[in-house]
């Protein structure tokens, strides 16, 4: 991990900082430096570095400086008893770290020899040796990595790169000190009140001075960001306002932060950013009253024509918003009005749920098949509360609030409801009518609620068999269901003569039916028609039965016998008598009992006999009655 050596204290322009493999960063104040970078500084540019051995180091425009290990070590890094050499002869290395001890080189120096012991020959130097420097006249630049300037002066407060590092000359230096001031609170969708930049000191140049942004949300979403002001020379302050953007959505309070991110020289010495007043935080709260701009709009669309019993196509409900701006799911009711009636004519969905993270949602109707004949029904959807977290104000967009649809009937029997698209009418009442007199009511009855038939149906009626209209009865010739009612009674008039007809019936049969309720009519199959029968008022028939008698258990009866009080001539078809029984001896169980007899045609009368049971119980004397039931 790279060893950090200092932080940026003052910057003025553009200043780098570059690794060994190439990459490079652009230094802000309270940047770190690291060991092994290059700094390199922009023209007209300065930058000023705190070392942690507590020098600075300072770079002016153009310069570039290796931040190495020997510019930061710290002088007890070098202890003095390891920077002699083993052979006692003092070093360069030696000498310059005794300096780094603050110690005297020439103490560290071996003192040269007094001479040799050896008396002095002729000529000679008394014992004495001498060292002999050649002067070359060259010259050099140390290149020990620090200031050698000797003990008895102090170092300087900062060292500035000029070439190699040289001691920086003294100098008086005016520092100006650039700040920034602004509003702390802006309404959504207004202009902010003025930031203002300040510098101490007026520059003698146009100075450019650069912003850099914080924020809650992305700039040219809620604000319009001002990247740089100009103080114009001889200025002191520059102004500059920013335009915050109005949406619908309900943000709550955002902020965000403009700071100073650098500034140029302005033809002065010393520039600086001043730590305490370098940005300023401005929050932006939405409107108190929401105004259109602010207002999400609900609409809904799809309207159609649809079949009687079938299911609409799609309708939509949009919110006229971004669908990333919908972070939590929107309610929308729907309402209904109109000729078509909710759960009689459609199923209606009463809400649809705008998912998040979408602007729009499908939904269908399904629509109600009957036997009606209501032509074209329409019915409306209208938008109605709307529940929703996402935005400032929501509602419904007028143009767009409601869809109008139409429901067309099915009249085809055979589609989608084949058993309940017909209404059918039936008929009933067969009955015996003495002649002369009149019926007992016939019904004509269709098989809908009353409530359904809001128009009369008229139906027609025929009429069949031996009895014939106009000369045995008085037809009539249709009968009306009233609006309001399923069903009509009606009697028919029989006509009295002097003939001995006998009997004689009729058939009356369902005919044309004229109706405008339902989509389609028609005559119930299994009750289309009823079946009468007149006879004469003084030639009624009358059949009795007679053979009492006693029956000994296990033994058949003697005969019984049923007769009509008519000549067998007139018995021209058969006579169907049914029989029924009742008394303390039970048929099936004390007797076989016969169901009926019939009475041929061309007789008036018939015998038959009834088997009795055996069994062994004492059961004493038992009856049973033989009575006449229907006659046909």
């Amino acid at each position: 991990m790279a060893t950090v050596v200092g932080t940026v204290s003052f910057i003025v322009g553009q200043a780098y900082a570059i690794k060994a493999d190439g990459t490079q960063r652009i230094l802000m104040l309270g940047d770190e430096v690291y060991a092994d970078e290059v700094i390199r500084t922009a023209a007209d540019s300065q930058v000023e570095i705190s070392m942690t051995n507590g020098e600075s180091i300072a770079l002016e425009g153009g310069q570039s400086w290796l931040v190495s290990a020997e510019t930061y070590t710290s002088a007890e890094d070098y202890p003095v008893d390891e920077a002699v050499l083993s052979d006692d002869v003092a070093s360069v290395e030696a000498i310059q770290q005794a300096i780094l001890e603050g110690q005297d080189p020439t103490l560290i120096a071996e003192e040269a020899a007094a001479g040799n012991t050896g008396d002095a020959g002729p000529g000679g130097n008394e014992g004495s040796t001498f060292e002999l420097i050649e002067r070359t006249a060259a010259e050099g630049d140390p290149e020990a990595g620090y200031e050698t300037i000797g003990l008895a002066q102090t170092q300087p407060e900062i060292i500035r790169e000029t070439g190699l590092f040289e001691r920086a000359v003294a100098d008086t230096v005016d520092t100006a000190v650039v700040s920034m001031t602004g509003p702390g609170i802006v309404i959504e969708g207004e202009t902010t009140t003025d930031y203002t930049v300040n510098i101490s000191q007026a520059p003698t140049e146009d100075l450019l001075v650069t912003f850099n942004y914080t924020t809650t949300d992305a700039d040219g979403n809620d604000y319009t960001a001002v990247n740089s002001v100009t103080i114009l020379a001889g200025e002191t302050t520059a102004t500059f306002t920013i335009d915050t953007l109005d949406d619908a959505l309900a943000e709550g309070d955002e902020s965000f932060t403009v700071s100073i991110g650098s500034v140029g020289t302005g033809g002065l010495e010393d520039l600086r950013i001043s730590p305490a007043e370098n940005a300023v935080t401005t929050t932006i709260v939405d409107e108190p009253t929401a105004g259109p701009e602010d207002t999400a709009l609900i609409s809904i669309t799809g309207a159609q024509t649809i079949t009687e019993g079938e299911t609409s196509t799609n309708y939509t409900v949009t919110v006229d918003q971004l669908a990333a701006d919908v972070t939590s799911p929107i309610t929308v009711e729907l309402t209904y009005s109109g000729v078509a009636q909710d759960g009689t004519d459609f199923t209606g969905v009463a809400s649809v749920i705008i998912p998040a993270g979408s602007n729009s949602v499908d939904f269908s109707i399904e629509t109600l098949d009957d036997v009606l004949a209501e032509g074209s029904e329409d019915f409306t959807i209208t938008i109605g509360t709307i529940t929703d977290a996402n935005f400032e104000n929501i509602a419904a967009d007028a143009t767009a609030n409601s869809v109008e649809s139409f429901i067309v009937d099915d009249a085809n029997p055979g589609t989608t409801e084949p058993t309940t698209e017909t209404a059918l009418v039936s008929i009933n009442g067969a009955q015996t009518i003495v002649e002369g007199e009149t019926s007992t009511a016939y019904t004509v009855t269709v098989d809908q609620p009353a409530s359904d038939v809001t128009s009369p149906i008229t139906v027609e009626l025929t009429y069949s068999g031996t009895a014939e209209d106009g000369t045995d009865f008085t037809g009539v010739a249709q009968v009306i269901i009233p609006a309001g009612s399923n069903s009509v009674d009606f009697t028919i008039d029989t006509l009295d003569d002097v003939l001995a007809e006998g009997s004689e019936n009729f058939t009356i049969t369902l005919g044309t039916i004229t109706d405008a309720n339902f989509e389609n009519i028609a005559a119930d199959g299994a009750a289309s028609s009823v079946d009468s029968t007149i006879v004469d008022s003084g030639d009624i028939a009358l059949v009795s039965i007679n053979g009492a008698q006693t029956i000994v258990e296990g033994e058949t009866s003697t005969a019984y016998t049923v007769s009509i009080d008519q000549p067998a001539s007139d018995v021209t078809s058969p006579i169907t008598v049914e029989l029924t029984y009742s008394g303390t001896a039970i048929d099936g169980t004390d007797f076989t009992g016969v169901a009926q007899v019939i009475i041929p045609a061309g007789s008036n009368s018939v015998d038959f006999t009834i088997d009795t049971l055996d069994d062994v119980l004492a059961e004493g004397s038992e009856n049973f009655t033989i009575t006449l039931g229907t006659i046909t």
